[in-house]
């Protein structure tokens, strides 16, 4: 008998072991995609000011010199 219950005992303790290792990995998981998310979201609004400064560069240049760049 008593080695039924520690073999259940055992199993059960197994059991949970992995559903909390499985909840660390859920978190852990989650963690990355969120941060690299806004990492990413973070270098894009960058690039996107910087392309935006640029157009606005070119724009202005363009009523300077009289000239018109816009292929389309």
């Amino acid at each position: 008998m008593k080695a039924r219950a520690q073999s259940s005992f055992d199993a059960y303790y197994v059991r949970a072991n992995s559903c909390r290792m499985h909840w660390q990995l859920v978190w852990l998981f989650h963690k990355l995609t969120f941060y690299t998310k806004s990492f990413l979201g973070g270098i894009g609004k960058h690039l996107g000011m910087f392309l935006e400064e640029d157009l606005r560069a070119a724009s202005l240049w363009e009523r300077k010199e009289g000239t018109n760049l816009s292929y389309g």
